[in-house]
């Protein structure tokens, strides 16, 4: 499956650029992320919007204004 081709993809790839250690650090991190997803704690969204500056926005609503003059 898609799953398990992405790592070792990723993982060829890492390896390529730093040491094998760092490569196979980062597969394992991204297997659990794609078998887990990411969870953000409590006060992330919050903590986030007071960054930026504005309210949190879906990646549809930032492609609609990223192309509206387009």
């Amino acid at each position: 499956t898609c799953r398990h081709y992405v790592p070792t993809m990723f993982y060829l790839f890492l390896h390529t650029l730093g040491p094998a250690w760092l490569a196979y650090d980062m597969r394992l991190m991204m297997s659990g992320i794609q078998t887990f997803g990411m969870q953000a704690s409590e006060g992330t969204v919050e903590r986030l919007q007071a960054i930026l500056g504005r309210p949190l926005r879906t990646y549809e609503d930032f492609v609609r204004e990223a192309t509206a003059g387009v």
